[in-house]
C-alpha cells in the first residue's frame, strides 16, 4: 500500500466494517461459497477502487450512492457496476453471478432460508443470463440495464433493501418478501423456488399481494407474505377438463395456469380473476403471459385474454389463452395438448399446474362454496316429486321417444 504518514486514513478500516457486517449475514443465511466477496465489491465500488478513503469521505460517498439509487434507472446503473465491478463487457457466467446474487437475497428470509437444489447451474439462472445476451457473447454494462429494466425491473429490490437497511438502520430493514408457496416434499411441480422468484419479478403486483408494486415502501414487520396454492396438478388429480373444474372453480382469486410441453417449453398464464365457463373471452387488465422456458419471454397482456368453453355450440371448445383472434395457446378439451401461437401441430401437454395467489381467504372460500355445493347436490337426491313415477304422463312420453327410464322416484 506504500507509506501512510501517522494520522491518514487506511483503507482496512471502513472495508473492515462492511466486509464484516456481509460476512456475518452470508454465513448466517447461507453456506456461501463467495462470503465476503459482495463486501469488497461494494466498497470498491463506492470507493471507485481507491487506495484509501477517509471516514468523511466514506459517509459522503455512501450518500452519493444512496442519492443515485433513489431512481430505478440510478439503482440499476448503480448495482450493476458493483457486482460487475465495472467490467467494460458481461458473458453468461458474469451474468449468471449477477442473477444468482438477486436470488439469493430474494430468497434468503422468504423461503424460510431454504435454497436446496437451487446454484448458478440453475435453469432458471440460466434462462436469464441467456435471454439477456440474445445470442451474443457478451453485452455491455448498458445493453444488460437496457435488457432487464424492461424484463426483471425489480431484480435488485432485495439486495437494495437488505443494504439500506445496513447502512442507514443498522440492519433493521427487511428484503421483499417473496410468495410462500405450498410445497411438499414428495412432489415434484413446475413452479420451483427460483422460478417463483422469476415470477415475481414479471407479474402484475395483484399476484404479489401488491408488495410488489411498493418495492421502495419501507416494509414492516407485521407485513403478510402473499400466499400460492396449489389448486390443481394434473399428475396429482387426474388429466381431465372434470377434474380442472373441481379444483379451480370457486376459487375467488387470481391464479398461475403453467404449462410444460414436450418438447420442453414452459409457459405461465397469469389470470387475475376467477376461472369460469363462458362463451365470450373473460379477464381483467392484469392477464400476462410468460415463456420461462427455454428463454424468458413476457408476453402483451390485457383484459378478455381467457376463453374457456366446454359446451356451447358454434363456438370454440377448450382453454384459449390470448387474443381469440390470434391466440397464444389453444387447450384441447382433455387438457393433452396444446396448439402454441406460430405453430402448425399440436404439443404433447406432459405436466399442467394451476396455482392460487389469492391467500388463504381465497382457498378458505373456496372449500365453503364446495361443501355448500354437495350439500345442495345431497339434498336435491333425496327430494321426491309428488305422485308416482310409474303414472306420470312424461315416462310414458320419453318411452315413446325409446328411452329406458327404470327411476323408481326423480
Amino acid at each position: 500500500m506504500g507509506n501512510i504518514q501517522e494520522g491518514s486514513p487506511k483503507r482496512e478500516e471502513p472495508r473492515c466494517v462492511f466486509w464484516n457486517e456481509l460476512v456475518k449475514f452470508t454465513e448466517e443465511y447461507f453456506c456461501w461459497r463467495k462470503s465476503g466477496k459482495l463486501g469488497h465489491l461494494f466498497f470498491n465500488h463506492v470507493s471507485d477502487h481507491m487506495e484509501a478513503l477517509g471516514t468523511k469521505d466514506l459517509v459522503r460517498r455512501l450518500e452519493k450512492f444512496i442519492d443515485q439509487c433513489s431512481s430505478a434507472q440510478g439503482k440499476f446503473q448503480e448495482y450493476s457496476k458493483l457486482l460487475t465491478n465495472r467490467k467494460p463487457v458481461l458473458g453468461d457466467q458474469d451474468l449468471r453471478e449477477i442473477f444468482y446474487t438477486c436470488w439469493e437475497f430474494a430468497s434468503c428470509q422468504s423461503l424460510d432460508h431454504s435454497q436446496q437444489g437451487v446454484s448458478e447451474e440453475s435453469p432458471v439462472i440460466a434462462v436469464l443470463a441467456s435471454s439477456a445476451l440474445d445470442g451474443q457473447e457478451g453485452i455491455s454494462c448498458e445493453q444488460f440495464i437496457s435488457w432487464a429494466s424492461s424484463y426483471v425491473s425489480s431484480m435488485f429490490g432485495s439486495l437494495h433493501q437488505w443494504l439500506m437497511g445496513r447502512i442507514l438502520n443498522g440492519g433493521s430493514a427487511q428484503p421483499q418478501v417473496l410468495p410462500c408457496c405450498s410445497w411438499s416434499h414428495d412432489s415434484i411441480v413446475l413452479l420451483s423456488p427460483d422460478t417463483v422468484w422469476l415470477l415475481s419479478m414479471v407479474l402484475p403486483g395483484c399476484y404479489l399481494g401488491n408488495q410488489h408494486a411498493l418495492p421502495t415502501a419501507a416494509p414492516s414487520d407485521d407485513q403478510e407474505v402473499p400466499v400460492w396454492t396449489l389448486l390443481y396438478d394434473c399428475v396429482e388429480h387426474g388429466q381431465s377438463l372434470n377434474r380442472f373444474k373441481h379444483h379451480c372453480f370457486s376459487y375467488r382469486g387470481p391464479t398461475l395456469f403453467i404449462v410444460r410441453v414436450m418438447s420442453g417449453q414452459v409457459f405461465v398464464m397469469a389470470i387475475d380473476t376467477e376461472w369460469r365457463e363462458s362463451s365470450s373471452s373473460w379477464g381483467k387488465t392484469d392477464c400476462v403471459m410468460v415463456y420461462v422456458q427455454p428463454q424468458l419471454q413476457v408476453l402483451q397482456g390485457g383484459a378478455n385474454m381467457v376463453f374457456f368453453n366446454e359446451r356451447t355450440r358454434g363456438r370454440p371448445t377448450g382453454i384459449v389463452l390470448g387474443p381469440l383472434a390470434n391466440p397464444w395457446a389453444v387447450i384441447d378439451t382433455d387438457l393433452s395438448s396444446v396448439r402454441l401461437q406460430g405453430d402448425s401441430d399440436t404439443q404433447t401437454i406432459t405436466k399442467l399446474e394451476v396455482w392460487g395467489c389469492g391467500g388463504e381467504k381465497a382457498k378458505e372460500f373456496q372449500k365453503k362454496q364446495q361443501q355448500w355445493e354437495r350439500a345442495q347436490a345431497e339434498k336435491s337426491r333425496k327430494v321426491k316429486l309428488p305422485g308416482k313415477w310409474d303414472d306420470n304422463p312424461d315416462k310414458a312420453i320419453l318411452e315413446m321417444a325409446g328411452i329406458r327410464t327404470n327411476y323408481s322416484q326423480r
